[in-house]
């Protein structure tokens, strides 16, 4: 019973196998396009789940359009005006989450 249970489980849990954690960077440019959700940002270290997933333009996407996508975007420019680190949680180069040092 417990085995079925815990595959279940398993089975339903939303996958976060392929995200990494980027450490102690700063953000040092944010980039949108007017009419899309589409937020683009540049941070001072490399993130290599993104440079291996996109080897020729390694840049950090989001959309502030799914849910927390404005609060990340408040984040981030709070970041980048105020020099501060953080703490990012990438999926290839998709941004998931972030965090202010």
């Amino acid at each position: 019973m417990k085995i079925k249970a815990l595959l279940l489980l398993l089975l339903i849990s939303p996958a976060c196998f392929g995200n990494s954690w980027v450490r102690d960077v700063e953000v040092t440019k944010l980039g949108t396009f007017q009419q899309q959700s589409g937020h683009y940002v540049w941070l001072s270290g490399s993130v290599p789940e993104c440079a291996a997933a996109n080897p020729s333009n390694p840049i950090l996407a989001f959309a502030d359009d799914v849910g927390g996508g404005k609060a990340m975007m408040t984040v981030l420019t709070t970041a980048l005006v105020a020099k501060r680190r953080i703490d990012v949680n990438v999926n290839g180069c998709a941004i998931n989450e972030v965090h202010l040092k």
